[in-house]
C-alpha cells in the first residue's frame, strides 16, 4: 500500500504543477495535425510524433520537476524519512511512464483508430519513457542551472534522434542499432509499418539493457550529487 501512496502523491504533484494540462494540450495538437495530413504522410510521421512524446517531452518534464524539487530541498527528506531514493525514482518513473503511455495511445487512436500491433506500441512507449525519464533525471541532478540542463539535454537528444534518418530512408548505418532510440522507433513504428520477430526481440533487448544501465547511472549520480554533498555539509 505504501507504493500506491507514493504513486498517488507523485501524480498529484504533477497535476498541481500543470503537467497533465500540458500533456493534454500537446496530445490534441498532435491528433489534429495527423488528421490534417495525407494518409501516407501521416503514417510516415506518426512514429516520429509519438516518439517525441516519451523522448523530448519526457526528458524536459522530468528535468523541470527535478529542478523544482531541488529548489524546494525535497531530496533532503530522504535523510529523515523512510522514503528512500529507490522508492522515489521507481514511483516517479512509473507515474511518468503511465502518463506518456496514455498520451501516446490517445495520439494513435485519435489519429488512426485502433490500429494493429497496438500492444507493441504500448510496450515501446512505456519502456522508452522509463529510459528517457532516467536519463533526464540524471542530467537534471547534475545540472547547476536551468540553462545547463537544457543544453546538456539537447545534446543527448540530438544523438538519440540519429535513428530517424533510417526511418525516413535517408541513410542507414549499422552503428545506429547500438542506440536504444532505434529500438524505440522500431516498436513505435509497428502499427504503421509492421515489425518482424527479430526486430521485436532486438528492440526489447536494447531497451531493457539501456534502461538498466540508465537506472544504475541515475542512482550513482544521485548518491554523488545529493547524498555525499549533503554529508559534506
Amino acid at each position: 500500500m505504501k507504493w500506491l501512496s507514493y504513486l498517488k502523491y507523485d501524480v498529484l504533484f504533477q497535476f498541481r504543477h500543470g503537467f497533465y494540462y500540458g500533456y493534454l494540450f500537446v496530445v490534441v495538437i498532435y491528433i489534429v495535425f495527423l488528421r490534417l495530413l495525407p494518409g501516407e504522410t501521416s503514417l510516415l510521421l506518426a512514429p516520429l510524433i509519438i516518439f517525441s512524446d516519451p523522448a523530448v517531452l519526457g526528458c524536459f518534464f522530468i528535468g523541470g520537476m527535478v529542478l523544482l524539487e531541488k529548489e524546494q530541498n525535497i531530496y533532503q527528506t530522504f535523510f529523515v524519512t523512510p522514503y528512500t531514493f529507490t522508492r522515489f525514482i521507481i514511483t516517479r518513473v512509473f507515474s511518468l511512464g503511465l502518463l506518456s503511455t496514455f498520451s501516446g495511445i490517445l495520439i494513435t487512436v485519435g489519429g488512426f483508430g485502433f490500429v494493429p500491433n497496438l500492444y507493441i506500441l504500448i510496450i515501446g512507449l512505456f519502456f522508452s519513457s522509463v529510459f528517457f525519464t532516467l536519463l533526464g533525471f540524471s542530467l537534471a541532478i547534475k545540472a547547476r542551472s536551468t540553462n545547463m540542463y537544457f543544453l546538456s539535454t539537447g545534446i543527448y537528444l540530438v544523438v538519440f534522434m540519429f535513428p530517424l534518418i533510417s526511418i525516413f530512408d535517408i541513410y542507414s548505418l549499422p552503428v545506429l542499432y547500438f542506440l536504444p532510440s532505434m529500438g524505440s522507433l522500431i516498436l513505435l513504428s509497428a502499427p504503421f509499418q509492421g515489425i518482424s520477430p527479430w526486430e521485436f526481440a532486438y528492440s526489447m533487448v536494447i531497451l531493457l539493457v539501456a534502461t538498466i544501465l540508465a537506472g544504475i547511472l541515475c542512482h550513482r549520480i544521485f548518491f554523488k550529487q545529493i547524498i555525499l554533498a549533503e554529508g559534506k555539509d
